[in-house]
């Protein structure tokens, strides 16, 4: 459960951790942060290649040595307290030889809040 004015902290150290650098976090923090601005707390989820290959194809026409997947399932909450969530495992990451990334959001509530 973070908080709305946590969120930059969480995901700048969540993404480092799981393999993330640079410009491919503050992508992401520049993408979402704003759009985030509808709940003063979340419940997030993270989700890695194992849980991501059983719903999302991908295809490369080179196939990379590495390649991380990183979802953030997502749900607003007005009760942070009534949760008790741990922390995720994060899976080993190289970021050696031809490599690529993927992050992304899944939100699960009204996406009308989302401008």
């Amino acid at each position: 459960v973070i908080k709305r004015e946590d969120l930059e902290f969480f995901f700048s150290e969540h993404l480092e951790k799981s393999g993330f650098a640079g410009k491919e976090i503050d992508d992401f923090l520049e993408w979402w942060i704003p759009k985030l601005q509808f709940s003063d707390y979340f419940l997030i989820y993270p989700q890695y290649e194992n849980d991501i290959e059983k719903l999302i194809d991908i295809s490369f026409s080179v196939k990379p040595d590495n390649f991380r997947r990183l979802y953030y399932l997502m749900k607003e909450t007005d009760d942070p307290g009534s949760v008790d969530i741990q922390p995720p495992e994060i899976p080993a990451f190289k970021r050696e030889g031809f490599f690529g990334v993927e992050w992304g959001v899944v939100f699960y509530h009204n996406m009308n809040s989302i401008k």
